[in-house]
This record gives C-alpha cells, structure tokens and sequence, in this order.
C-alpha cells in the first residue's frame, strides 16, 4: 500500500512538473503548449465590448470571429471588467479609459469622457488591434442571441466600401 501511494504521488508530481513545463500565463490568460491564449476564468480580467453582433461573420473560423464594417460606420466599446474572468457576465465598466488602434489606417478611435471609445472607420482595411488602458484586446460582441446571451470574440476587423 505504501509503495502504491508513493508511486502515485510520484505520478502526480511528474504531472504537475509536465504540466509547468507545457503552460504558462501571461495577463490574465493561460497558453497551453503553442496556441492561443485562453482566459483563465477564474481571476480578474478586462474585455472590450460593443462590437455589433449584426456585423460579426459567423462563418469566419479561427481564433476568433470576423468584424465586417462599412466605411463611415462608428462602433461605441467599453472596457469592462469582471471578478471573475467571464466576459458574458462582465458589467464593472471601467469609466477613466486611454483608447489606441496599433495601426489608425482604416479607423481612428477616440476615447469620451464617460470612457467609451468611438471607433470612426475611415477607409478601406483592416483595423489595427484595440488598446485599452494598454491592454491589446479582441473586441467582442456581447448580445442576446436565439434567446440567451452569447458573447462573441472578434478578433479581425475588416473595413470594407
């Protein structure tokens, strides 16, 4: 008995030493191996949101959704936060807020004194990636959808005639 526990124990800690090994975290989110980075859903994190659901390519695929704007549309983000790491339940909007676009070629954003951001597109492109408070975010579309509240990760946005 006692060598099957030590034994297991020792099973246990070469999983955990794997486990180390193949994972790290990073802000909020965990990277398991080589992939993307996963909200670990059980700390504090901050999401953009606003995107419009209507605008969101369903069948897009990837790492997330495709954004499709016009140019001349505005799209209103809040950067909100919740205790917990869950964007379908985040609702502490974050009102002091520096907003920036890695790249403003098809679209500006400009930051509002409730700390909104309104995002201008303004030509033909895709939206360079949206910082909030310095944090680089996917923006995402967090509306009721078939009856339930279904929040969406958009992370392209295109701007399109």
């Amino acid at each position: 008995m006692r060598i099957a526990r030590s034994v297991g124990l020792m099973g246990i800690l070469a999983a955990v030493e794997l486990l180390a090994v193949a994972c790290h975290s990073d802000s909020g989110c965990i990277v398991i191996g080589v992939g993307s980075c996963e909200p670990l859903g059980n700390g504090p994190a901050s999401f953009v949101v606003g995107f419009p659901a209507a605008k969101v390519d369903l069948g897009s695929s990837g790492s997330g959704y495709r954004g499709v704007l016009h140019v001349g549309d505005t799209v209103v983000f809040r950067l909100v936060r919740d205790a917990h790491g869950e964007v379908i339940t985040a609702r502490d909007t974050i009102r002091a807020v520096a907003w920036a676009l890695t790249d403003s070629t098809a679209a500006r954003i400009i930051g509002a004194a409730d700390g909104s951001g309104l995002l201008v597109t303004i030509a033909p492109g895709v939206v360079g990636a949206v910082r909030a408070n310095g944090l680089q975010s996917d923006a995402y579309a967090c509306e009721p959808l078939n009856g339930a509240s279904t929040c969406l990760r958009v992370s392209v946005i295109d701007v399109v005639r």
